[in-house]
């Protein structure tokens, strides 16, 4: 499992919050797999920031090399709970899934 740091558009990123979204559609750059950790990073294309407002989701299927997708891209199926954690707390799983990079994020900034 890696986790990734990413930029996401404000109305993306409201709708992944929401959970109306449940999908990333991405240049697969950064050799996306099941079960990775998505960081999205809300970022503002007119200011050219961040906003500060973070999402984390997992990664629960990608589809890639398939008809319909181009090339280097892949289509990654997303949820708000770690695959087979469902009774770990949100702490507990931010804590083990940061701890090597010393970010761990607060239950607000998780949600």
């Amino acid at each position: 499992m890696k986790s990734h740091d990413l930029k996401c558009w404000p109305d993306y990123f409201d709708a992944i919050r929401c959970g109306s979204k449940r999908f990333e559609l991405r240049r697969n750059d950064r050799d996306f797999n099941t079960g990775d950790l998505l960081m999205l990073h809300e970022w503002d294309p007119e200011t050219q920031k961040y906003t500060g407002r973070i999402a984390g989701r997992w990664v629960s299927y990608i589809l890639k090399d398939h008809e319909g997708i181009a090339p280097g891209f892949c289509v990654m199926s997303i949820q708000k709970d770690p695959i087979g954690t469902a009774f770990l707390t949100i702490e507990q799983v931010t804590y083990e899934s940061h701890k090597a990079s010393g970010s761990v994020l607060s239950r607000q900034q998780w949600l």
